[in-house]
């Protein structure tokens, strides 16, 4: 979080054991506070872009979807924890687990999740939005070896680079479009010298 200089770090507190939530500061290392085993097996992790809400995604059951985690950075406690929904095709029951997170510009309550089903979901809070995706999910989870989400704006999310462009639009009711195959450089991002920016105007991702 740059605002705030700090630095979310989950580690095992034994091996292959719980995670443990370290927060250290990114100036000097220190680590100013432990909350310990906040997941069983973490899975994706995501800061909201004004640094209010660390998301942590935990690893599915048999029986349930993966739990989401919404730790406030400012009272240090989880405040918020709700699960993927489970959906039954051909009759049996599927738990789907998360492959990536995202958080969009403007709004710290709100969460962009990959699901293992090839399904993506927007979160405002534990309620999902209307229109949800199997585009993003199909391309995550690709046979060539899935495309990772790694961008979010205010009404867009990227997911992947050069030489494969693919990203998703949305809306306040869900997905609305997007370039689901392999596609030009979109329009919306900057060039600087070789590497090229997506920007929020707070924080950017480069690829190069």
């Amino acid at each position: 979080d740059p605002a705030t200089g700090r630095l979310y770090v989950c580690v095992h507190s034994t091996s292959n054991g719980p995670w443990n939530l370290l927060v250290m500061s990114a100036q000097t290392g220190a680590t100013l506070s432990t909350v310990p085993g906040i997941v069983g097996n973490l899975h994706a992790m995501a800061l909201s872009a004004n640094g209010q809400y660390l998301y942590l995604a935990d690893a599915a059951t048999a029986t349930a979807g993966a739990p989401i985690l919404r730790y406030n950075t400012a009272s240090g406690t989880v405040d918020l924890q709700w699960s993927l929904p489970v959906t039954t095709p051909g009759g049996y029951t599927a738990s789907p687990d998360v492959t990536a997170l995202a958080t969009p510009t403007g709004s710290p309550g709100t969460l962009i999740v990959s699901e293992s089903n090839g399904i993506a979901i927007i979160f405002d809070g534990a309620t999902p939005r209307l229109f949800d995706s199997t585009i993003a999910g199909s391309a995550l989870n690709s046979a060539s070896g899935g495309i990772p989400i790694i961008f979010a704006g205010s009404s867009r999310v990227y997911l992947g680079g050069a030489p494969c462009w693919q990203w998703l639009d949305f809306d306040a009711f869900g997905f609305s479009g997007g370039q689901s195959t392999c596609g030009p450089i979109p329009s919306d991002l900057q060039q600087l010298g070789g590497v090229l920016y997506a920007s929020d105007g707070a924080s950017a991702a480069a690829f190069s």
